[in-house]
């Protein structure tokens, strides 16, 4: 089964207020592991290289004299998705956008305290993990729960160890995937119904669209251009409620050899650049930027409602929707498995019948009766740099 680590520190705020046992509980509770664990109290230079990405901020030296105010706590915890869900349960690095039941939505209120910090790739994770601890304070132990944490342990251990092997390059095919399931229920608003305002509209003019580079896997034919073509639009400031999309759309282009790009809809194109700085996720497709949100307007138009992050948009070669799927990010009702976007994509690049939900039943009238003002929820959002 595979395992990832992750690097989590209770800073010198959560540290005096005594949140030490209330954050390792609910990391427990979770069910990860904990293979290391220390009070220290570092020192200045060792915190400049913790944070050396951010030394050209203005923000820096406020930040290395508020870490050392007093000592932290440096974590390492292990489970299935540690490092993705870590950050989940640690909350929106400002703890007025943090969620209710998040770490900084419950115990702290300042953004120049927010008590934790955790690895934001399992790179960085790796890379801090050498930093705060030597290999001999690594704690390699089976848990005794393991087997109420996860599926099929059991099953695991009774197999013979055999040494691990690459993963096989072959495509899937579509009759691997599990059957199509028609959404069956009261209206939802993120499932595509067969009477979709988008499907079998062309693609908007996306001519604005400027170029994102990231020095590989930047070269995009367009949509509409003879090829099959999908796009994810996301945010940066939805983190990692949008970051399994783009991920998956970059393991469907190198596996499938679909066309594909992705559509960055922050506020500010500094935020789209600081994505391609940071690499929080791995992104294997070409990124663009939406100046004026002109392109995210014209989808909003067609769907005659704003445009739903994270979403995936399907292409025939001749730029026409063939699907669209809105997701919830990782903690909604309409997570990337959920969704059926997987026999999705793999049904239209092998050119078989795509999966239909059949009609909504619900009744449109797009008439207006004068000028209508929306305002878009995501309009002023925009992340600081501290937040990375």
């Amino acid at each position: 089964m595979p395992r990832e680590r992750t690097f989590i520190m209770i800073k010198p705020d959560g540290v005096q207020r005594g949140l030490i046992g209330n954050i390792i509980g609910r990391f427990e509770a979770k069910g990860f592991k904990l293979v290391a664990l220390k009070l220290t109290s570092p020192s200045k230079e060792h915190l400049e290289t913790h944070y050396e990405d951010l030394k050209s901020k203005k923000f820096f030296p406020g930040l290395i004299e508020y870490m050392l105010m007093g000592p932290v706590v440096a974590m390492v915890w292990e489970g299935m998705n540690a490092v993705k869900t870590g950050r989940v349960m640690l909350g929106a690095t400002n703890p007025a956008d943090s969620l209710p039941g998040t770490i900084r939505g419950d115990l702290c209120i300042d953004v120049g305290r927010n008590i934790c910090h955790g690895s934001d790739s399992v790179e960085s994770a790796n890379k801090e993990i050498a930093l705060w601890f030597n290999d001999d304070e690594l704690n390699n132990y089976k848990h005794h729960s393991e087997a109420f944490v996860y599926e099929n342990v059991l099953k695991e251990e009774a197999a013979p160890a055999l040494p691990a092997a690459p993963a096989p390059a072959a495509v899937a095919a579509p009759s691997a995937v599990k059957e199509f399931a028609p959404y069956e229920g009261e209206y939802e608003e993120l499932v595509t119904y067969s009477d979709d305002p988008s499907l079998g509209k062309k693609c908007p003019d996306m001519s604005t669209l400027v170029a994102v580079p990231k020095g590989h896997h930047d070269e995009f034919v367009g949509v509409g251009n003879g090829k099959p073509t999908c796009l994810v639009m996301f945010a940066k400031y939805l983190k990692y409620e949008a970051f399994p999309a783009v991920e998956a759309v970059s393991a469907y282009a190198a596996e499938l050899g679909i066309d594909s790009a992705g559509l960055l809809l922050d506020n500010k194109e500094k935020d789209a650049k600081r994505f391609v700085e940071k690499n929080p996720c791995k992104c294997d497709i070409p990124l663009f930027f939406d100046p004026g949100w002109k392109v995210k307007d014209a989808f909003s138009a067609m769907l005659n409602d704003p445009v739903t992050l994270p979403s995936f948009y399907l292409f025939d070669k001749d730029g026409t929707i063939v699907w669209r799927q809105a997701l919830s990010g990782m903690t909604g009702n309409m997570k990337l498995d959920k969704s059926q976007f997987d026999y999705q994509i793999r049904a239209f690049v092998a050119g078989n019948p795509l999966g239909s939900h059949g009609p909504s039943g619900i009744s449109r009238d797009d008439s207006v009766a004068g000028p209508v003002s929306q305002e878009d929820v995501f309009a002023t959002q925009e992340v600081a740099d501290a937040v990375w």
